[in-house]
C-alpha cells in the first residue's frame, strides 16, 4: 500500500497534507555538511543527498523525481522539513503537490518553522523492501560509488559528521571515516557477504592509528554489510577473536 505524505496543521488549526513548498534551502536536494573529519578530504566531498541524482530542479525549478533513477532509499524523504515527500508507487520517492486548500507559487521562501505529523514513517524497514533497494543498486555500474554514498549521507543525516575517502588513498583505506565526541570511526562498507571485512578493519586500525599518531582508544570500527555471510558462527568467531586482540 502506497504511504501518503505528512500532514501539515495551518495557524486556524485545519489540517492537509503537505505539498511541495519550493523551499529557499532546498534540503531534499543537498544536505549541508559543514564539519569536515579531515582537511584532506574535504575537496572529494559533496553535498548532493541522493545517491543516484534522482531528485532534481526540472525546467520550471521545481522539485521531481527521475524515477529512472530512484532507488526508494527514502533520503529525500527524511530530509523535506514538511513532509511533502514520500514513497510511493513501485517505491519510489513522490514529490506531492496536489492541494486544493491553498494557492500555489512558484516563488521560493524560507520554512521559518512548522511542526508536522507524519501520518507512517519514511520507509518501512522491511526485509522485502530493503532487500529491493540492495538489488537495485546491485544492478548498475556505480553500485560501490552509490552504496557509499549512501551510507555516508544515511549518517551524515543522524547527525554523524562522515566524510568518504578518496579511492586508492593508501594511508585511508576504510571507506568512509567519521567522527562522534571526537572519536573516530573507520568504516568499511560491503556489497559481499564474507570474512574480509574484519580483517580490513584492523589493517585499516594500524594504518590510521600509525599514520595520524592517534590513540587506538579514540578508534573505532563500523562495517556496513547489505547482507551476512552464511557462514555466520565463523564471522561472529572472527569477531570475538578481533575483540579479544
Amino acid at each position: 500500500m502506497d504511504q501518503e505524505p505528512s500532514k501539515l496543521t495551518l495557524n486556524e488549526g485545519s489540517t492537509i497534507n503537505s505539498s511541495c513548498l519550493n523551499c529557499y534551502d532546498l534540503s531534499c536536494l543537498t544536505l549541508k555538511n559543514d564539519s569536515v573529519v579531515m582537511d584532506e578530504l574535504s575537496s572529494s566531498q559533496t553535498n548532493n543527498l541522493c545517491p543516484t541524482e534522482a531528485i532534481l530542479l526540472n525546467e520550471s525549478g521545481e522539485v521531481g523525481i527521475n524515477e529512472k533513477n530512484c532507488i526508494g532509499c527514502g533520503l529525500c524523504v527524511v530530509s523535506c522539513p514538511i513532509g511533502a515527500i514520500y514513497i510511493g508507487k513501485d517505491d519510489m520517492a513522490v514529490v506531492n503537490r496536489k492541494n486544493q486548500n491553498l494557492e500555489i507559487t512558484n516563488e521560493p521562501f524560507h520554512l521559518e518553522s512548522c511542526d508536522i505529523a507524519s501520518s507512517s514513517p519514511a520507509i518501512q524497514e522491511n526485509e522485502k523492501r530493503l532487500r529491493k533497494i540492495i538489488n537495485l543498486i546491485d544492478g548498475l555500474l556505480t553500485r560501490t560509488s552509490v552504496l557509499n554514498r549512501l551510507v555516508c549521507k544515511s549518517l551524515q543525516l543522524t547527525g554523524l559528521n562522515t566524510n568518504l575517502t578518496r579511492q586508492g588513498d593508501v594511508n585511508l583505506r576504510m571507506d568512509a571515516v567519521s567522527i562522534y565526541n571526537d572519536d573516530y570511526i573507520l568504516v568499511e562498507i560491503e556489497h559481499t557477504a564474507d570474512l574480509d571485512s574484519p580483517r580490513d578493519i584492523l589493517d585499516d586500525f594500524a594504518v590510521f592509528c600509525s599514520r595520524y599518531d592517534i590513540d587506538k582508544n579514540k578508534t573505532s570500527g563500523l562495517i556496513v554489510l547489505t547482507e551476512l555471510p552464511n557462514k555466520r558462527t565463523e564471522y561472529w568467531e572472527l569477531i570475538t577473536d578481533i575483540e579479544a586482540v
